[in-house]
């Protein structure tokens, strides 16, 4: 799960679809709090440290919190991000998603990818 389903939860929920994203990303942490394993990164307490405001920061590091495995980026994750950076995603995009393949077997994001 990256930084963008994270943060889902605290943006504004007048809208539709920013609210059911809300409702399904807080869905998914409690089944992670159970039977599910959501995989934090290097990457994602990064970004995470970016946030700008502190209550949200302290929220998103609340959901963050309930990650049971953490990858750390390495040489080969470095490697593959930079590839996905070659055929267009954004560079933090790029090292989320390549940190998600070395550890997990589904990657969610509520960030819309358009190339």
């Amino acid at each position: 799960m990256d930084v963008c389903c994270l943060n889902r939860p605290f943006d504004d929920q007048s809208k539709d679809r920013i609210r059911i994203e809300s409702e399904a990303v807080l869905a998914i942490l409690n089944r992670c709090l159970h039977d599910w394993a959501l995989v934090g990164s290097e990457a994602i307490d990064y970004e995470i440290s970016k946030i700008p405001d502190d209550e949200r920061k302290t929220g998103v590091k609340v959901l963050a919190a309930i990650s049971r495995d953490r990858v750390t980026v390495e040489e080969s994750i470095l490697r593959r991000a930079s590839e996905l950076e070659n055929i267009g995603l954004k560079a933090l995009d790029a090292l989320h998603l390549a940190c998600a393949e070395k550890s997990a077997e589904v990657m969610l994001t509520t960030d819309l990818w358009r190339q």
